[in-house]
């Protein structure tokens, strides 16, 4: 027990440092890009650089995810893992052409925006292995450097490519930030890397891919559910501003957009260590039996959470004019002042959420997250497109709030059923 919780304030101690770190690099990202370009410019390039995390969740969630879950850290499975990334990802990176051609952005953003999704999906799972590992600080070093890149882009594309557009600038500087990323993976990995290419070259064919999901069969029906849960999850993110953008205008969007991102990002930063740094360990304990230990672990990091929710939202109540004068930057009105509180709240829904549901996972119960995710999805759209023409963009971070709750709602009460029903003998 000491250990673990050595180990759990080592990593925790890291991961802290490390997205505090890069926190402050994108609180200064996101308001600088208002400046630059304006909430409509901001609103553009969020809809498309969450079109491309979306794919990213949903194609690599659930090859991350059982990383966590089945690591054995031999080289066979990381082997196993990266080729079926790759029979994953070249289907979904025609999908992510397609609709971002669709979505008529020019065929410039279309390109860059899909090799985008492909070099982020692999960089975040190869970070996910050093996760897995404990190896805290390289998980730190690749996030750090890409999010320092993408603001150092955003600066020099400003200064020196004044002639090219707007939302090409933001998703050139996006693109070469995962580049970078990916540039000093190979540069540890190279070995692998090259391997895993040339072995997916020389093997590709139906009855190769076969074989290989015959192997793994049990990432699949593990995973299959986790993929579309994480894109499920990201839509609940960003499915409101599509939809503001549909009903209203590109200042709404980009007025929204940029006080949710600034806020639950950093309600988001600051509660990631604490998943990252203690899902492994429990994770650990889980799969050596100790199932008590876990539980008890999970219960410690929740209520860890809630101290400080405390504090986040005292300090929130307070400073909610500065932070939208002085941290994003726009005008205060009404409807900005009105987003804070609820914004802050359905994040913190959200991320208990994600240690609350953390059973589920451990007994493999991803169709029941994933179906409670549809639920709470099917609640969150119906309740924007019904009442944001009536009410604005504000009645966005409200639904978000409300389908946290449903979604925190349904997996605790399931627990408990099951929970009862064993100790009932049933």
């Amino acid at each position: 027990m000491f250990k673990s919780h050595q180990l759990f304030i080592k990593n925790f101690s890291i991961y802290f440092l490390g997205i505090l770190f890069s926190g402050l690099i994108s609180f200064i990202t996101i308001p600088l890009i208002v400046s630059y370009y304006g909430v409509e410019g901001y609103g553009s390039f969020s809809l498309i650089q969450n079109f491309i995390l979306i794919l990213i969740s949903f194609g690599g969630g659930w090859l991350n995810q059982g990383v966590l879950r089945f690591n054995n850290f031999s080289t066979n499975f990381k082997f196993s893992i990266f080729q079926l990334f790759f029979f994953t990802f070249f289907p979904l990176s025609l999908l992510c052409f397609g609709i971002l051609t669709y979505m008529n952005v020019g065929i410039a953003i279309s390109i860059i925006g899909t090799l985008t999704m492909f070099l982020g999906s692999l960089v975040a799972l190869s970070i996910v292995f050093y996760q897995s590992k404990f190896n805290a600080r390289k998980s730190f070093y690749f996030d750090f450097f890409r999010i320092l890149v993408f603001l150092a882009m955003v600066i020099a594309f400003h200064l020196i490519l004044t002639e090219i557009d707007t939302l090409l600038r933001l998703t050139i500087s996006f693109f070469i930030s995962y580049l970078i990323s990916f540039a000093l993976l190979l540069r540890i990995d190279f070995k692998f890397f090259k391997i895993s290419v040339d072995l997916f070259i020389k093997k590709y064919s139906k009855g190769y891919f076969l074989s290989l999901f015959k192997e793994n069969n049990y990432l699949f029906h593990y995973g299959w559910p986790m993929a579309f849960w994480f894109a499920i999850s990201s839509l609940l993110n960003v499915s409101d501003r599509y939809i503001i953008d549909y009903y209203l205008n590109d200042k709404d969007v980009g007025t929204y957009s940029a006080i949710y991102d600034m806020l639950n990002k950093g309600i988001t930063l600051l509660y990631a260590p604490i998943l990252v740094a203690g899902f492994p360990i429990m994770t650990q304990k889980y799969n050596s039996g100790n199932k008590k230990g876990a539980m008890q672990f999970l219960k410690k990091l929740i209520f860890f959470e809630a101290l400080i929710f405390l504090v986040i939202i005292v300090i929130a109540y307070f400073l909610r004019v500065f932070f939208i004068t002085r941290i994003v930057g726009i005008e205060v009105t009404e409807q900005s002042l009105e987003l804070v509180m609820p914004i802050i709240f359905g994040a913190f829904l959200w991320q208990l959420a994600m240690l609350a549901h953390k059973p589920l996972e451990f007994e493999l119960k991803t169709k029941t997250m994933l179906l409670f995710s549809i639920i709470a999805l099917f609640v969150n759209v119906v309740l924007n497109i019904v009442f944001i023409p009536k009410y604005g963009f504000v009645f966005a971070s409200y639904s978000t709030l409300v389908c946290a709750l449903v979604y925190l709602l349904l997996t605790v009460f399931f627990i408990g059923y099951r929970n009862k029903g064993n100790l009932c003998g049933t």
